[in-house]
């Protein structure tokens, strides 16, 4: 990050307000505190106004939230006010995805089969040669290496203590 900092990249905007966000449903109370939990649609919006497809992040914290917003008392108050912070986070998002949206679904469609999936997909189908361009596209443009080392060894650490995936314990 500090290497990427000199120039102006929207993945840092980005994940600024997805950082802001996710702050602000932990000040939220599990929704029940109305300001912070506005805070946190404005800044679902925000993210996704920095980055096409950024509400995608949000959306892991928000069902974990919700899930403790439904154990918790209150239940009608705290749906209410993350239907408040929803409808403004849609609300702040429509301003440019409303007029876009046709050019932006070109796009999508461009460049997942169209006529652009070559450039980025390589090839208009799903392959498995296309699903490794995507993973070294991660790699490449991610953290690399070492991201790939911290997984083989969490996960070789979780084999090691007998960890199994959920739906194979009894």
């Amino acid at each position: 990050m500090l290497n990427l900092s000199r120039i102006y990249l929207y993945e840092m905007p980005f994940a600024a307000f997805v950082v802001a966000g996710s702050a602000a449903i932990l000040a939220s109370d599990g929704f029940a505190r109305l300001l912070p939990t506005l805070a946190f649609g404005l800044c679902a919006g925000l993210a996704s106004l920095a980055r096409a497809g950024g509400a995608a992040l949000v959306v892991g914290p928000t069902l974990v939230a919700l899930v403790i917003a439904l154990r918790s008392p209150g239940r009608g108050r705290r749906l209410l006010n993350l239907s408040l912070a929803t409808a403004l986070g849609l609300a702040t998002a429509a301003i440019w995805y409303w007029p876009n949206w046709k050019p932006l679904l070109d796009y999508i469609h461009g460049a997942t089969y169209g006529d652009q999936a070559h450039i980025f997909a390589g090839g208009s189908s799903f392959s498995w040669e296309n699903a490794w361009i995507y993973i070294l596209a991660i790699v490449y443009e991610g953290p690399g290496i070492p991201m790939i080392a911290v997984a083989v060894i969490a996960f070789a650490v979780a084999l090691a203590k007998g960890a199994r995936p959920s739906s194979a314990r009894p």
